[in-house]
Protein backbone atom coordinates (compact mmCIF):
# COMPACT_ATOMS: atom_id res chain seq x y z
CA UNK A 1 0.00 0.00 0.00
CA UNK A 2 1.28 3.27 -0.62
CA UNK A 3 0.92 6.47 0.92
CA UNK A 4 1.67 8.97 -1.73
CA UNK A 5 -0.01 7.77 -4.80
CA UNK A 6 -2.63 9.59 -6.66
CA UNK A 7 -6.01 9.44 -4.94
CA UNK A 8 -4.05 8.75 -1.31
CA UNK A 9 -4.25 11.45 1.55
CA UNK A 10 -0.78 12.27 1.09
CA UNK A 11 -0.94 12.85 -2.31
CA UNK A 12 -4.26 14.67 -2.11
CA UNK A 13 -3.02 17.23 1.11
CA UNK A 14 0.25 17.94 -1.17
CA UNK A 15 -2.29 19.22 -3.78
CA UNK A 16 -4.03 21.10 -1.84
CA UNK A 17 -0.67 22.57 -0.02
CA UNK A 18 -1.38 26.14 -1.82
CA UNK A 19 -4.57 26.47 0.02
CA UNK A 20 -3.81 24.83 2.92
CA UNK A 21 -0.57 27.02 3.84
CA UNK A 22 -3.29 30.05 3.17
CA UNK A 23 -5.42 29.28 5.68
CA UNK A 24 -2.47 28.20 8.01
CA UNK A 25 -1.38 31.99 7.37
CA UNK A 26 -4.60 33.22 8.16
CA UNK A 27 -5.05 31.28 11.48
CA UNK A 28 -2.07 32.05 12.90
CA UNK A 29 -2.47 35.87 11.72
CA UNK A 30 -5.89 36.11 13.23
CA UNK A 31 -4.79 34.03 16.38
CA UNK A 32 -1.91 36.57 17.08
CA UNK A 33 -4.01 39.35 16.86
CA UNK A 34 -6.23 38.28 18.85
CA UNK A 35 -4.24 37.05 21.48
CA UNK A 36 -2.11 39.95 21.16
CA UNK A 37 -5.05 42.70 21.80
CA UNK A 38 -6.53 40.35 24.54
CA UNK A 39 -3.18 40.28 26.38
CA UNK A 40 -2.58 43.57 26.15
CA UNK A 41 -6.17 45.03 27.15
CA UNK A 42 -7.10 42.30 29.62
CA UNK A 43 -4.30 42.90 31.48
CA UNK A 44 -4.96 46.72 31.78
CA UNK A 45 -8.49 46.03 32.23
CA UNK A 46 -8.00 43.54 34.85
CA UNK A 47 -5.19 45.91 36.72
CA UNK A 48 -8.49 48.60 36.43
CA UNK A 49 -10.63 45.83 38.51
CA UNK A 50 -8.61 46.05 40.99
CA UNK A 51 -6.46 49.81 40.89
CA UNK A 52 -9.48 51.96 39.38
CA UNK A 53 -11.92 54.14 41.08
CA UNK A 54 -15.15 52.29 42.11
CA UNK A 55 -17.03 53.66 38.64
CA UNK A 56 -14.31 51.74 36.55
CA UNK A 57 -14.45 48.85 37.91
CA UNK A 58 -18.18 48.78 38.02
CA UNK A 59 -18.26 49.51 34.63
CA UNK A 60 -15.79 47.08 33.68
CA UNK A 61 -17.13 44.27 35.83
CA UNK A 62 -20.26 44.71 33.89
CA UNK A 63 -18.43 44.38 30.67
CA UNK A 64 -15.96 40.93 31.91
CA UNK A 65 -19.35 39.62 33.21
CA UNK A 66 -21.59 40.28 30.37
CA UNK A 67 -18.81 39.45 27.91
CA UNK A 68 -17.55 36.45 29.72
CA UNK A 69 -21.62 34.94 29.90
CA UNK A 70 -22.11 35.43 26.06
CA UNK A 71 -21.29 31.98 23.34
CA UNK A 72 -18.49 33.59 21.48
CA UNK A 73 -20.63 32.87 18.41
CA UNK A 74 -23.29 35.82 19.42
CA UNK A 75 -20.81 37.70 20.12
CA UNK A 76 -19.26 37.34 16.60
CA UNK A 77 -22.48 37.71 15.17
CA UNK A 78 -23.37 40.28 17.27
CA UNK A 79 -20.01 42.42 16.01
CA UNK A 80 -20.52 41.64 12.19
CA UNK A 81 -24.02 41.90 11.72
CA UNK A 82 -24.69 44.59 14.43
CA UNK A 83 -22.20 46.38 13.15
CA UNK A 84 -24.41 46.60 9.59
CA UNK A 85 -27.39 47.56 11.43
CA UNK A 86 -25.70 50.72 12.75
CA UNK A 87 -24.38 51.44 9.32
CA UNK A 88 -20.46 50.38 9.36
CA UNK A 89 -19.10 48.93 6.72
CA UNK A 90 -16.58 46.09 8.18
CA UNK A 91 -15.37 42.90 6.91
CA UNK A 92 -15.61 39.46 7.68
CA UNK A 93 -11.87 39.54 9.15
CA UNK A 94 -11.79 42.74 10.93
CA UNK A 95 -15.34 41.94 12.78
CA UNK A 96 -14.23 38.61 13.83
CA UNK A 97 -10.66 39.93 14.98
CA UNK A 98 -12.77 42.51 17.09
CA UNK A 99 -15.07 39.98 18.74
CA UNK A 100 -12.71 37.36 19.60
CA UNK A 101 -10.08 40.12 21.04
CA UNK A 102 -12.88 41.64 23.02
CA UNK A 103 -13.73 37.79 24.24
CA UNK A 104 -10.04 37.15 24.91
CA UNK A 105 -9.86 40.41 26.81
CA UNK A 106 -12.83 39.82 29.58
CA UNK A 107 -11.10 36.83 30.51
CA UNK A 108 -7.87 38.13 30.28
CA UNK A 109 -9.06 40.41 32.89
CA UNK A 110 -10.43 38.03 34.58
CA UNK A 111 -7.64 36.33 34.90
CA UNK A 112 -5.20 39.09 36.05
CA UNK A 113 -7.44 40.38 38.82
CA UNK A 114 -7.52 36.50 39.94
CA UNK A 115 -3.72 36.42 39.79
CA UNK A 116 -3.20 39.96 41.53
CA UNK A 117 -5.99 39.33 44.06
CA UNK A 118 -4.40 35.97 45.53
CA UNK A 119 -1.10 37.94 45.93
CA UNK A 120 -0.92 38.29 50.33
CA UNK A 121 -1.65 41.51 50.87
CA UNK A 122 1.65 41.61 53.33
CA UNK A 123 3.70 41.44 49.61
CA UNK A 124 2.15 44.67 48.88
CA UNK A 125 3.01 45.68 52.74
CA UNK A 126 6.44 44.81 52.57
CA UNK A 127 6.56 46.53 49.23
CA UNK A 128 5.77 49.91 50.91
CA UNK A 129 7.60 49.30 54.34
CA UNK A 130 11.04 49.56 51.56
CA UNK A 131 10.19 52.72 49.62
CA UNK A 132 8.38 51.39 46.77
CA UNK A 133 6.04 53.64 44.93
CA UNK A 134 2.81 52.01 43.16
CA UNK A 135 4.74 51.51 39.87
CA UNK A 136 7.22 50.12 41.85
CA UNK A 137 5.31 47.66 43.76
CA UNK A 138 3.56 46.30 40.70
CA UNK A 139 6.48 45.95 38.57
CA UNK A 140 9.26 44.76 40.90
CA UNK A 141 7.25 43.07 43.76
CA UNK A 142 3.34 42.15 42.67
CA UNK A 143 3.92 41.56 39.18
CA UNK A 144 6.64 38.95 38.64
CA UNK A 145 4.66 36.64 41.74
CA UNK A 146 1.10 37.79 39.43
CA UNK A 147 2.74 36.93 36.14
CA UNK A 148 3.42 32.99 37.52
CA UNK A 149 0.32 32.55 38.94
CA UNK A 150 -1.16 34.38 35.25
CA UNK A 151 0.53 32.03 33.05
CA UNK A 152 -1.30 29.12 33.45
CA UNK A 153 -5.15 30.02 32.44
CA UNK A 154 -3.40 32.92 30.16
CA UNK A 155 -2.14 30.12 28.26
CA UNK A 156 -5.55 28.47 28.05
CA UNK A 157 -7.24 31.53 27.27
CA UNK A 158 -4.57 31.78 24.36
CA UNK A 159 -5.60 28.12 23.11
CA UNK A 160 -9.03 28.76 23.19
CA UNK A 161 -8.62 31.89 21.08
CA UNK A 162 -7.16 29.45 18.34
CA UNK A 163 -9.42 27.39 18.28
CA UNK A 164 -12.41 30.13 17.86
CA UNK A 165 -10.93 30.90 15.21
CA UNK A 166 -12.69 28.21 13.63
CA UNK A 167 -16.11 30.10 14.55
CA UNK A 168 -15.12 32.86 11.59
CA UNK A 169 -15.77 30.08 8.48
CA UNK A 170 -19.37 31.37 9.80
CA UNK A 171 -19.10 34.84 8.84
CA UNK A 172 -16.71 34.05 5.47
CA UNK A 173 -13.74 33.87 6.41
CA UNK A 174 -11.47 31.01 5.35
CA UNK A 175 -8.79 29.37 7.37
CA UNK A 176 -7.19 26.63 7.74
CA UNK A 177 -8.99 24.73 11.00
CA UNK A 178 -12.19 24.76 8.72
Amino acid sequence: MTWFGPGTLGYEIWIARGVLLNGLLITLSTSALIVAFGAIFGLLAGLCLIYAPWPVRWLLRIYVDVVRGLPVLVLLFFCYYGSALIGMDVSPYVAGVIALAAFCTAHTAEVTRGAFGSIPQAQTDAAKAIGLGFWGRLLHALGPQALRRMLPPWINTAVEMVKGTTLLSLIGVVDLLL
